[in-house]
């Protein structure tokens, strides 16, 4: 049989075609889910920096209106 007219090696050639473009499929995939979980990890990162904004603000409240508060309920009778 002269060299490329083997059947099975036909066979095997396109296997490893089909393989091939298969493999270059998953590895898009792969990519493509990397790029989603950094995504992922920078949307987290903003979501504690603004629960420590929120918390800051929270605290700034309570101790400008906490002074309040306590001259409220000792007014009222309170110790």
């Amino acid at each position: 049989m002269p060299n490329g007219d083997c059947p099975v090696g036909a066979a095997h050639t396109a296997e490893l075609t089909e393989l091939r473009r298969r493999m270059d499929s998953v590895e898009q995939v792969q990519r493509d889910t990397c790029h989603e979980l950094e995504e992922q990890r920078v949307r987290h990162a903003r979501l504690d920096g603004w629960s420590a904004i929120l918390i800051a603000l929270i605290a700034g409240a309570a101790s400008i209106v906490g002074p309040y508060i306590t001259a409220a309920i000792a007014a009222r009778g309170g110790q």
